[in-house]
C-alpha cells in the first residue's frame, strides 16, 4: 500500500517549519519529547516523509512549538466542516487542558472507528 497523500502533505509542512527554525530532526523531536510522550528522530523523518500519520495532538504540540495554528501543520484545505469546528473549539480550550480534552477525542474515536462504542456510565 502506498502513502496517503495527506500524510505525506502534513510531513512537508512539519519539515518546512523545522526547517525554517534551522531545526534538526533530533532537535524536533526532543522538543515534542518534552512536550509529550517522547518522539524519536526516526518518528520525525518517518511523519516528514509522510510513512506515520501525525495524530491530532501531535500536530498541536507541533503548530505550539512553532508558534502557528494547527491548521498550518493539518492544512484548511484538508479539513471538513466538522473538523474544522472542532479545531475552533480546541482553540478555545485552555492550552493546559488542550492535551487532554485532544487525547479523549482519539481515544473515543479509536471506539467508534473498531465499530463498537465506548463503555455508558452506570
Amino acid at each position: 500500500m502506498g502513502k496517503d497523500p495527506r500524510d505525506q502533505e502534513i510531513g512537508a509542512r512539519i519539515r518546512d517549519l523545522r526547517l525554517k527554525r534551522g531545526w534538526p530532526q533530533r532537535e524536533l523531536a526532543a522538543r515534542l519529547s518534552v512536550a509529550g510522550p517522547a518522539v524519536s528522530r526516526s518518528m520525525v523523518v518517518q511523519m516528514e516523509l509522510g510513512e506515520r500519520r501525525c495524530p491530532l495532538s501531535r500536530a498541536y504540540r507541533i503548530a505550539a512549538l512553532f508558534g502557528v495554528p494547527p491548521q498550518a501543520i493539518i492544512g484548511d484545505d484538508m479539513l471538513s466542516e466538522v473538523q474544522l469546528r472542532v479545531l475552533h473549539l480546541l482553540d478555545q480550550v485552555p492550552e493546559e487542558k488542550r492535551e487532554g480534552l485532544v487525547e479523549l477525542i482519539e481515544h473515543m474515536a479509536s471506539f467508534y472507528c473498531a465499530g463498537s462504542r465506548p463503555p455508558a456510565d452506570e
